[in-house]
């Protein structure tokens, strides 16, 4: 694994970074133009939302065109709800705080390398609480019953174990319902089922 960091315009923020990521390789990229040289297998590229000038989103989607393979972990100074949302819609795999502890900065990198979805605790449950509410709960007119009250009550956030006691089923059976619910969802994990219901 490969770590690229677009350099920080704010010396604070490059050296509490790269001082959190000394047991990685790191490659810092100084100019955004030099973003299109990255090897895309098996890299992650940190970016440093409030260091770079121009629209992120659309940074994000000319990546991702040309370097489809490239998983991006977005980093921002004030963390923002709806920026994050529409970041993780363009393809970003993790967003969160620049000044994340280096054991979250750690975990973040570890999921996101492992083909999952990582976003900041606190963003992660203002959008889990916020699921219940949205009125796309039609687009799980797809599932069972079953299925559904196990979507909701998983994008809620709740766990397996829980699920299983509230509705007084085996674990394994919530196992089943989830995997088929993601299947027909076309997604693969909770985080993706939170962002899609949302």
């Amino acid at each position: 694994m490969h770590i690229y960091y677009l350099f920080s315009k704010t010396k604070e923020v490059s050296n509490y970074l790269l001082e959190s990521l000394s047991d990685y390789d790191v490659t810092v990229i100084k100019d955004s133009t030099m973003l299109f040289e990255v090897n895309e297998k098996d890299s992650l590229l940190i970016l440093h939302l409030d260091s770079y000038d121009g629209d992120v989103i659309e940074l994000v989607n000319f990546l991702l065109k040309d370097l489809k393979h490239l998983k991006i972990l977005a980093l921002t100074n004030n963390i923002n709800f709806l920026q994050g949302t529409n970041l993780l819609q363009a393809g970003v795999r993790g967003y969160g705080n620049v000044y994340m502890h280096g054991v979250l900065l750690h975990q973040a990198i570890d999921v996101i390398m492992s083909e999952n979805i990582w976003i900041y605790p606190e963003l992660a449950q203002h959008l889990i609480k916020n699921l219940t509410k949205s009125e796309n709960k039609t687009s799980l007119d797809v599932l069972s019953e079953a299925e559904k009250e196990c979507a909701l009550l998983a994008a809620s956030g709740s766990s397996n174990k829980e699920i299983a006691n509230l509705l007084d089923r085996q674990e394994i059976t919530i196992k089943k319902h989830l995997s088929a619910t993601y299947k027909k969802l076309g997604i693969k994990n909770r985080m993706e089922l939170a962002l899609y219901l949302n």
